[in-house]
C-alpha cells in the first residue's frame, strides 16, 4: 500500500493534479484572495474568533 506522500505525488503528476496546481497559482495572484487568506491567518494566529 503506497504511503500518503506517494499518493499525493501520484495525484500531483496526474492531469487533475496539474489543473489544481494551475488554479492555485492563479488564485495566489489574485489580490482579494491574498487579502482573505492574510486576514484568516491573522485571526488564527491571535487565537480564533477573539477580537
Amino acid at each position: 500500500m503506497p504511503s500518503m506522500i506517494e499518493r499525493v505525488k501520484e495525484y500531483m503528476r496526474s492531469r487533475p493534479g496539474r489543473d489544481a496546481v494551475e488554479r492555485a497559482k492563479h488564485m495566489a495572484t489574485d489580490r482579494r484572495t491574498r487579502d482573505r487568506v492574510r486576514h484568516f491567518l491573522d485571526r488564527w494566529r491571535r487565537g480564533g474568533s477573539r477580537h
